[in-house]
Order: structure tokens, then sequence, then C-alpha cells
């Protein structure tokens, strides 16, 4: 280390003595500030390399798992549709099944139409990832307190790697006698999974807020890459299985495996030197920025954290906190009931019942996302003083109509407007661009807007209201179906 003691009036004119240089931080200088009041020693360092970019690599993929259950789920509607078909009457006159290979999805739905669970699952797994989470959000705010983040990431993560490696164990098991059951149990999995992805995901955004907001940006980045994921792993299995339950335990199988490397990385984390640097550990605090010297030096505090209130933070951050809201209120009413019943316009063939969802209605909207947030991560605007973030996410409601006034069928109100299905994609590209951009925006911005020490509670503020905006997105999807 670099290091040399000093009197109180000469910390203006701070010079580093090289005595030796430690490997284990990537020669990191360090200047000895001893203030004649204090006889506490305040270490003043440049920030180590993040080697590799490693670092910036784990909360690209922890990014991707924290809505990793709820991606994989909703892209697996064909599976879901097998899983829930009339058996009777997709059975052939030897009483053997169908397979996927005979027509596609529409070959499960009952001749009279989609049986009951067919017709529901979309908004039932809606009701039970989302309302949830919300509630866990709420929760998190009390626990964060008394759970460390990475507590809260390692826990949650292992608890969703087995209850998501089950769901991948019943791909295999023929459920057809027991539809009903096998349903609720689909139910429970979908809320541990995220209720507890929900916990990991604050514990992320509270750490990640730490860190300098490319950092912030690789998460939000990675989390619109995990709907691109799912949709490419969808698309995968479907071309690469004989049948529906083959091609299903092959994207399951895929879940499972993103899930176990993520856990694994967790746990790697917070050893690195570059994590202890912004985050701290049991040996010492983390350090913060010196005012004026040098720019980019920081001090760790002999300070103890000042508990602020809630509201104090919330009063800070409430501009961003309901741009969050907002911004998902308008995504989860649109996405994915709504978009999962738009049809193409073309005549039924293999790209209708096999691929049409997977790339218009998923894939398309998480390129959208995704680049949404890089470009949000580049352009760094609207600034964190401004309320044009909550004036572009209200404005936003106006892609819902658009959507309601696509190929959606059935419907019985509202006439067709955009019949094309080039038409519907630059929808659902613009719908996935806009919540990406916002989504990443008001996670750069909240915690700017406080003080160091109270960045990753003003990230749990914004996070609580981005879950209320999943839940009342997902309750407003119901009634917006009635209206087509």
């Amino acid at each position: 280390m670099a290091s040399v003691n000093l009197q109180h009036d000469d910390i203006g004119s701070i010079n580093a003595i090289n005595d030796d240089i430690d490997q284990d931080t990537d020669a990191l200088e360090e200047t000895l500030i001893r203030p004649e009041e204090d006889d506490r020693d305040i270490v003043a360092c440049l920030p180590p390399k993040d080697r590799y970019w490693g670092v910036y690599a784990i909360f690209y993929f922890l990014g991707i798992t924290t809505l990793l259950p709820w991606n994989f789920f909703i892209n697996a509607d064909q599976y879901w549709m097998y899983k829930f078909r009339n058996v009777n009457e997709t059975a052939n006159d030897t009483g053997i099944e169908a397979t996927w290979d005979a027509v596609g999805d529409d070959h499960y739905h009952s001749p009279h139409g989609k049986t009951h669970f067919q017709a529901s699952f979309t908004s039932y797994l809606a009701i039970a990832s989302n309302i949830p989470s919300t509630l866990c959000f709420l929760v998190n705010t009390y626990i964060s307190r008394f759970i460390s983040s990475n507590t809260k990431i390692i826990v949650s993560l292992a608890i969703t790697f087995v209850v998501f490696l089950a769901s991948t164990v019943l791909v295999q098991v023929n459920t057809d006698a027991w539809q009903q059951e096998f349903f609720i149990v689909t139910m429970v999995s979908v809320v541990l999974m995220n209720s507890f992805c929900s916990f990991f995901q604050c514990g992320l955004l509270g750490i990640v807020g730490k860190f300098p907001s490319e950092y912030t940006t690789a998460t939000m980045s990675g989390q619109a890459l995990g709907g691109i994921f799912a949709a490419c792993a969808n698309i995968l299995s479907i071309f690469l299985g004989a049948d529906q339950v083959r091609s299903a335990l092959i994207y399951f199988v895929l879940g499972s495996g993103s899930l176990l490397f993520s856990l694994c990385v967790a746990v790697i984390l917070p050893k690195t030197i570059f994590y202890k640097f912004y985050v701290g550990d049991r040996t010492h605090q983390a350090y913060r920025w010196i005012e004026n010297y040098p720019p980019e030096a920081r001090l760790r505090p002999p300070e103890v954290k000042r508990v602020k209130s809630w509201m104090f933070i919330f009063k800070k951050v409430w501009s961003q906190a309901f741009a969050a809201m907002m911004t998902f209120v308008v995504t989860l009413a649109g996405f994915p009931a709504l978009v999962v019943l738009v049809v193409s316009e073309e005549v039924p063939s293999i790209w209708n019942d096999k691929y049409y969802h997977p790339v218009v209605s998923f894939l398309v909207f998480a390129c959208g996302d995704y680049l949404g947030r890089i470009f949000s991560g580049s352009l760094k605007l609207p600034e964190k003083n401004s309320h044009w973030t909550l004036i572009i996410a209200v404005l936003r409601i106006g892609l819902i109509p658009m959507i309601m006034m696509s190929n959606l069928q059935p419907r019985h109100y509202l006439p067709v407007v955009f019949n094309s299905d080039i038409e519907f994609a630059i929808i659902s590209f613009f719908f996935g661009f806009s919540n990406g951009y916002l989504a990443n925006i008001v996670f750069i911005n909240a915690p700017q807007l406080v003080s160091r020490e109270d960045q990753e509670d003003a990230n749990g503020v914004v996070t609580t209201f981005l879950g209320l905006g999943l839940s009342i997105g997902v309750t407003l999807s119901y009634f917006l179906l009635k209206l087509v």
C-alpha cells in the first residue's frame, strides 16, 4: 500500500508515497489521513480495476436471472396448451395421444375452443407471478435493515433453483389424469419462485446501486436479455424437439442450468476485491467518495450509518418511483395477456402454429426491451431531477389501444385497425423499447438523488413502486380483455 501520515492542516495537499504494492488489490493507491481531533485512521484510495470486466459480466448474468422463471413460463405457452389439452378429444382412433408433430398449438384445442385451463392459464400465471412479487417488495422494505442483500441473493437463488428443477422433472411426468392437481402444483411453484425472485431482485438492485452507473445498466440490460434468452431457448427447443414433451424438457433444462450457474457466480461475487471496495465486507465498511481529491478517490468512513426514514427517502425519489410504477402498469396491462391473443394475418402454416407467438409476441418485444435499456444507459436522459421520465411513462398509455386494435382473437367490440403482422411487430418492438428505456433510467437516476449511504434504500423504494405497478397492470389487463 502507498500511505502517509498527515496533520489535519495538510489534508488539502495530500501526496501519495509509494512504500509497497499490494498485488491482491491490483496496485491499489491509498492515502492515510489522520485528523488532529480524531486518532482513528481514515483510508483514502483509488478503486481497483474490474479485471476482465468480470464483476460487470456477473451483474449482467444475474440480471438475466432476476426474471428467468417468469420469462421461461410465459414463453412456454405451447407447452402449457399441451399439458392442459382435452385429452379425450385429442386422442386418435387407436387411443394414442396426439404429438407435437401433428398440427401445432391449435391441435391441442377442443373443437369447441380452448379448455378452461388453456384459456385462463396466462391470466392465472400473471396473477400468481406478480401479486406475490408485490407483497415481497413491500416486505423487503422492512427486512432489508435486518437481512443483508447478499444473503437475500444467495438464499433466494438456491430456493428458486430447487423449485424450477422440480418443474423441469414434471415435464417428463404424464399429468393427463390429474390436470387440475398439476395446475395447482404449477401455480404454487410459480408463487414460490417469483416471491423469492423478488427478494433476489431487491438484493441485487440494492447492491448494484452502490457501483458506477454502468453496472446498473448491465443489470437492467441483463433483465431484458433474459427475455431474449427465454424466447430463443423456446424457439430452439421447438426446432430440436421431436415432440412437445422433448421440446419442453430441453427448454426447462436450459433454464435450470442457467439458475445453477447464477447461484455459483453469486457466491463468487462478494469475494472479489472490486465488490469489497464498493460494498464492503465483515472486516470494514465500503469506501465513500472524497470531496475534490482526487475525483475518483474514496474514503473508508469510520462513522456509523445513520438510518433514514422511508418517507425521507421517498420524498427524494418520488418522481422516479411513480415513473417505475406507471411503466410497469402499462407493460403488464398489455404483456403478455393481450399480445398472446394476437394472431397472424396469414393462412395457417407451421410458421403460424409453431413460431409466430414465440417470435413476434415475445422475441420482438424482448429485443426492443433490451435495446431500450442499452440506449438509456448510454444517453442517461431524462436527467435525475427532471420529471420527464414520469411524463413519458404516463404518455406510454397510448400504446395499449394500439395493441387492442391489432388482430386479437376472439374479439367482440373494437375494430381491427392494425391487421398486418408487420404493423403489430412494430408496435411490439416499441412497446418493449419504451419499457426497457424507462425501467433502466429510473434505477440510474434514483440512487443519484440521495446520499451514498441511502442508495440501497432508494432503490428499494423504487422497486416497491415497481411491484405495485406489476399488480395494478395485471389486474387492469383482465378488464381490458373484456373490452376487446
